[in-house]
């Protein structure tokens, strides 16, 4: 019972990690509001694909994407540090006291 506690906490704390990082899944439903939360990823991206498609240096768009995509690095590792610095711990704590027995020991060979 506490493992599965600590998992549902473990993961309303991790989905603040996967919208920074890589973004939430989309509800797929029909009639579903289309709900983007800009994520690291795609601030990167863009500033890459302004960035390729000029034949001249980098002008102010692109420095400011890549800007924006800098901010975004760095407080999607701060969000991410923080939950592997606070969360986890926490998580693996509870999974270790839990005693689930799933495998024998067989560190005694086994006789026939």
């Amino acid at each position: 019972k506490d493992l599965k506690e600590a998992i549902i906490a473990m993961n309303e704390k991790f989905d603040e990690v996967k919208k920074v990082t890589i973004g939430l899944p989309r509800d797929r439903a029909q009639n579903a509001p289309r709900v983007d939360y800009p994520n690291a990823n795609q601030w990167i991206s863009q500033a890459r694909r302004y960035s390729s498609s000029r034949l001249t240096a980098p002008g102010p768009n692109e420095r400011s994407l890549m800007e924006n995509g800098e901010k975004m690095m760095n407080e999607t590792m701060t969000i991410v540090n923080e939950f592997f610095e606070n969360e986890w711990p926490k998580f693996k704590t509870a999974y270790e006291r839990t005693d689930m027995g799933f495998f024998k020991d067989f560190a005694d060979p086994i006789k026939k």
